[in-house]
């Protein structure tokens, strides 16, 4: 047995050692002030000073979890592209020597590795079998309450909630009827639905904080029903309502918000079905839940079409004993569809959307390539020039934002409607002989998906508690709770300067769900990937096209961890690293 001193000064080096090459993966480390470096020491000694105790302590499923090809290549990898996703330009290692390089890479590598298999040592053996318990109904009531406190007081704070431009595009539309759907019009119609009675864009945000707190305690109340024990859904409830990312977006005027609510609603019923390993779909009431979170999803954003498709295919292919039924679903919905954006848009004469708008990654590799006089042949650089004139490529290229090219006045996007096939060739042409450049571009502009670290001359688009202005509606922020306005104005932007890879980069919510999926998916196999795979779809969508570092576009993700979360705690199958002794005693 180790002793206890030896433990203690080995993560004392460890976590020096660990410190110095994680800092300086991210950033200079003879810029970074003295108070932050003594922290991070601080941090990873306690972290190693665990994690040798935790390996002390389940050393035997340590040596299985590294002993099974499937947990130690995933280990691997993930704790590799958990590396690339954290580390910074690293501009202050040029002129270091290899070895300081090396220890950099390898010593962050090892850290992340550590903690990774940390997790799963931690959480893998906590297996909770699933029991049904009598829960009642009305706590799904009592969950959602939390919630409903807390964002209504962050409403009234930042009254009438916070609009952007597409958010009052959809405003003009709720008066005029011209529908497009650029700005989908499903939204539209639920602003006007809850502005029926009360003409206020408070009643929309009312509408939303009332529809994503239900979703919410109706799944905890799933959770409570399934055996986890209602203290820690308390404690899960208290920091999903406390949430800031939560806290602001369930007040601001935007489809994802929405689109958000009913892709999470979507992951509980994947987790329903999935712990009862498919039962759940045998009542008809089932069904209507699962339409109704999938109506909305295919309907607010053109990305939510496939995810369900696929979704749906996987379930019938996995509980085949309920395949008629999902197909009728299935039908179902896609017969809603082409109805509504058919006959009925027609009839509302609902503009479509620019078809460019699904061009963003395109856009931004021809851009490059133009910027950084990459290799085009006369005939390509003709076709470029009569969309944009190279010069404007050159100037208003931004490496994370499209948004600058595809609006200027000289953009013109007929070129490319004439002929979509001429343009994809060119495309595919400039790509294959500018490989690297357009690979960059890529990486670049899909930064907000993949990368903890917030690139050196990136951004992050959060949010807005205010009413974009001017507007033609003459709406106005007016805070009904001025002294709380202050105080969380306080905390938001506390979270937002020192809090950001944490709480407002999306890819680390990603990383956390791909994780947890995977622990869910040793304790009880494959299908336990299919609770994670709705916002897994969406994210594999938003890496197709993503216009802008929004956080918006991944705000599903924050929400699904905690489902996902509980989600891999849970028991309903045969684990695939078999139990022993250790894996009792620490459960």
């Amino acid at each position: 047995m180790i002793s206890n001193w030896v433990i203690l000064l080995l993560s004392v080096i460890s976590g020096v050692l660990s410190g110095t090459a994680c800092i300086s993966l991210i950033q200079s480390f003879t810029q970074t002030a003295m108070a932050v470096i003594i922290t991070v020491y601080a941090l990873m000694t306690v972290f190693f000073l665990v994690g040798f105790r935790v390996m002390v302590n389940r050393w035997k499923l340590a040596k299985r979890l590294m002993g099974h090809p499937l947990s130690a290549g995933f280990i691997g990898i993930f704790s590799l592209a958990v590396l690339f996703s954290l580390k910074g330009s690293l501009d202050h290692l040029q002129d270091n020597s290899w070895l300081i390089r090396l220890f950099v890479w390898f010593g962050s590598y090892a850290t992340i590795f550590v903690g990774v298999t940390l997790i799963i040592l931690l959480l893998y053996p906590i297996q909770i079998k699933i029991a049904s318990s009598s829960a009642s109904r009305w706590k799904i009531i009592g969950y959602a309450l939390p919630c409903l406190v807390v964002w209504i007081i962050y409403l009234a704070a930042f009254y009438p909630g916070g609009m952007t431009p597409d958010s009052l595009s959809h405003w003009r539309q709720i008066h005029t009827h011209e529908f497009s759907s650029w700005h989908p019009v499903f939204y539209t119609w639920f602003m006007m639905l809850t502005t029926t009675f009360w003409h206020s864009p408070a009643a929309t945000a009312l509408g939303q904080i009332f529809f994503l707190a239900g979703v919410f305690g109706f799944a905890m109340y799933s959770f409570e029903k399934n055996g986890l024990k209602p203290i820690l859904l308390w404690v899960v409830t208290a920091v999903f309502a406390l949430s800031p990312v939560n806290s602001v977006f369930s007040i601001m005027i935007w489809k994802d918000v929405l689109f958000s609510t009913f892709l999470l609603f979507f992951t509980v019923i994947s987790c329903k079905v999935v712990v009862t390993k498919g039962e759940w779909l045998y009542p008809l009431s089932s069904h209507f839940l699962l339409g109704g979170a999938v109506i909305g999803i295919i309907f607010i954003r053109n990305n939510g079409l496939p995810v369900f498709l696929a979704m749906a295919l996987l379930l019938m292919i996995t509980y085949r004993n309920q395949a008629k039924r999902l197909l009728m679903t299935t039908l179902t919905v896609c017969g809603i569809y082409v109805i509504v954006t058919g006959p009925v848009f027609d009839v509302l004469e609902v503009k479509p959307a620019d078809p460019n708008e699904a061009l963003g990654i395109p856009t931004q590799q021809l851009a490059r390539v133009i910027a950084l006089d990459g290799e085009l042949t006369v005939e390509q650089a003709e076709y470029l020039n009569r969309i944009l004139p190279l010069a404007e490529w050159k100037e208003h290229y931004h490496p994370y934002l499209t948004d600058r090219i595809k609006f200027l006045d000289d953009y013109n996007r007929e070129v490319i409607y004439e002929d979509y096939g001429k343009y994809f060739s060119t495309w595919f042409s400039v790509v294959s002989n500018n490989f690297s450049i357009a690979v960059d571009a890529y990486l670049k502009q899909t930064s907000l998906v993949w990368q903890i670290n917030e690139p050196q001359h990136g951004y992050t688009s959060l949010y807005s508690t205010e009413i974009h202005q001017p507007n033609d509606y003459d709406l106005k922020s007016a805070s009904l709770l001025q002294g709380v306005k202050s105080l969380l104005t306080s905390w938001q932007t506390f979270t937002e300067s020192h809090l950001k890879q944490l709480v407002w980069r999306p890819a680390l919510y990603t990383f956390l769900i791909v994780l947890l999926a995977f622990i869910g998916f040793i304790k009880n196999g494959w299908t336990a990937w299919l609770v994670a795979l709705p916002v897994l779809l969406n994210t594999g969508t938003i890496l197709a096209g993503l216009p802008a570092q929004d956080f918006r576009y991944q705000y599903a993700n924050s929400m699904a961890l905690f489902i996902i979360g509980l989600f891999a705690l849970l028991l309903y199958n045969q684990p695939l690293l078999k139990r022993t002794d250790d894996d009792d005693e620490a459960a």
